[in-house]
């Protein structure tokens, strides 16, 4: 990878994203892909890489498959963590796409941390930490983009 490009993590380790948050990611892929950045899913171990994806990272599945010095949450983080490390990009030009509410550590390593729809309570959390959650948007032409939620 040019370690000019931009490193964009997409957390796709969720059971059930809703409907608005699968239409983000896709729209926010497309935003990414158009300018030029590099583009990282985060799955599970053995789950399949969707949405033509640059590189997937895995982490472990469960918690009876993670070392013990290693918390919830944790594991994620650090994949992201030795993808920068192992590229050379700048984490303060990073991206990380994820729910406050499981990916509250991994927003903290990057420099540009943006929040998928989840529950009120992870709005509230994102916001008080000045973190950007964000919309899907049309415009009258028909185009999409990325907005942050009022």
């Amino acid at each position: 990878m040019n370690s000019a490009k931009r490193m964009v993590f997409f957390d796709l380790d969720h059971s059930a994203l809703s409907l608005d948050a699968q239409e983000l990611l896709h729209t926010a892929i497309d935003h990414h892909r158009t300018q030029g950045d590099f583009l990282v899913a985060i799955t599970r171990l053995h789950q399949p890489v969707p949405l033509d994806m640059d590189l997937a990272i895995s982490h472990h599945i469960a918690d009876a498959e993670r070392p013990p010095c290693i918390c919830p949450g944790t594991a994620k983080t650090l994949a992201v963590v030795e993808a920068i490390l192992g590229t050379g990009a700048d984490p303060s030009q990073c991206f990380v796409y994820s729910e406050p509410c499981s990916g509250g550590r991994l927003l903290t390593i990057v420099g540009n941390p943006r929040i998928l729809p989840c529950c009120p309570t992870g709005i509230e959390q994102a916001r008080r930490k000045g973190w950007r959650c964000i919309r899907a948007i049309t415009d009258a032409a028909g185009g999409g983009g990325l907005a942050e939620l009022t």
